[in-house]
């Protein structure tokens, strides 16, 4: 098979997913308008944007399990299928914050967009192979097709798996597939090569006969790369909500690693995602504290968002703020002594 046979299929495939994706979009519920809509009769609740992922459990269970009720604090999580649908809900003001990365935290102020991170903490991604594509290893991953999302966390995981690979001249297709629930199907049915999925995906994937390829922890300059964002119009008008957030945070982690076992079936279900998730495929890790957001996470993904050209002109030189963990943490320490 030539280049251009192979280009004309490529394209074929990638022309097929843009399909899929507006239909599922546009066949998608209104759930996450309604929570808003709820939300916006409350003047002191707190909306965040979340997608399934294991990264978003606390303020799953903080919401659905009454621990922030239980603290005094009204909160709406609006689950969304993809980060680009929760990346327009926050650009639009729709919700208050959003749970989300610091490629996005650099290319939302550099957009104008007046923002600040204030919970930082790990993404834990996967690249994943699909059963019958037989790669095994990162060399094997040339001319493949990946799905990822493009311009965010993800998008820089995939370059730094290139880079991890010097010697050799890696070149990877990554069609935008920005549903979770569709990118694990398609690895999991083989429709392509691999994906890069967070938990619980990754392991539900590997569960049914794929392959891992690389974690993200595996390469340091992944470190970091989770951030909880807010509008700089909330910060100022629900300060005190904020700060009882990272306390709610607190109280979610501790009842997460009491009960993980327990309660496993009950957790997993928060995320509303219509799969089974047994808790002998999927682990839920044991959660840290509320942590301020990394100077060296943000500053790796400013730079490689440079680099891509992502970034608006526009500037911001705090565009995270650690006072509100560091206040939460001396208040916390002492309630628990």
């Amino acid at each position: 098979m030539n280049n251009r046979q192979k280009n004309y299929i490529y394209l074929s495939f990638v022309a097929l997913l843009m399909v899929i994706a507006v239909l599922v979009y546009y066949s998608h519920n209104s759930h996450e308008d309604t929570i808003i809509e709820e939300a916006k009769i409350d003047s002191t609740a707190l909306t965040i944007a979340v997608v399934p992922s294991m990264e978003c459990l606390p303020f799953y269970v903080a919401d659905k399990c009454g621990i922030s009720d239980s603290l005094g604090l009204s909160l709406r999580v609006v689950p969304f299928s993809s980060s680009m649908d929760a990346d327009t809900a926050f650009v639009n003001h729709h919700v208050d914050g959003i749970a989300s990365d610091m490629v996005k935290l650099s290319i939302y102020q550099s957009n104008g967009d007046s923002v600040t991170g204030i919970i930082g903490g790990n993404w834990d991604l996967s690249l994943i192979t699909s059963r019958q594509s037989r790669i095994s290893d990162i060399k094997g991953l040339k001319e493949k097709v990946i799905s990822s999302t493009r311009n965010s966390v993800l998008d820089l995981f995939n370059d730094k798996i290139i880079s991890s690979n010097p010697k050799d001249t890696l070149v990877i297709n990554t069609p935008q597939i920005n549903s979770l629930n569709i990118r694990y199907n398609m690895v999991r049915q083989n429709q392509v090569d691999g994906g890069i999925l967070p938990e619980p995906y990754s392991s539900l994937c590997l569960s049914k006969g794929c392959h891992l390829i690389i974690k993200s922890k595996d390469i340091q300059e992944m470190s970091g790369m989770f951030v909880l964002i807010f509008n700089d119009s909330v910060i100022s008008h629900k300060e005190d909500e904020i700060k009882k957030l990272i306390k709610v945070y607190n109280a979610s982690v501790d009842f997460i690693n009491y009960h993980k076992k327990d309660y496993h079936k009950r957790f997993m279900s928060l995320f509303d995602i219509n799969i089974n998730i047994p808790d002998s495929i999927v682990e839920i890790p044991k959660f840290a504290y509320a942590s301020a957001p990394s100077d060296t996470a943000l500053n790796t993904a400013h730079q490689w968002a440079s680099g891509r050209k992502l970034l608006g002109k526009k500037t911001k030189s705090n565009i995270i703020n650690k006072d509100y963990v560091l206040f939460s943490d001396s208040i916390f320490n002492r309630v628990n002594q």
